[in-house]
């Protein structure tokens, strides 16, 4: 892990994260330190109100998937 967070800083495409502030698997400051770390310019975070660990079969299933349609047309444009 510790390699991991001393490279996030060599990140500088766009990020699109998602997260969940009722995630009881990844804390909160996991998302902090990812996006204090990276280097990117372009970032974006999407808090998940509705869903848990795994959003992508919780509630926000929809949100996340037109989010990343939106985020992969806007990049690719």
């Amino acid at each position: 892990w510790a390699e991991v967070v001393e490279r996030l800083d060599t990140i500088t495409m766009p990020v699109l994260l998602f997260r969940s502030p009722e995630d009881h698997v990844v804390p909160p400051s996991s998302a902090a330190l990812f996006l204090s770390k990276i280097a990117s310019d372009d970032v974006h975070e999407e808090l998940l109100l509705n869903s848990y660990h795994v959003a992508t079969i919780d509630n926000d299933a929809p949100k996340i998937f037109q989010m990343t349609r939106d985020f992969i047309d806007r990049l690719t444009r």
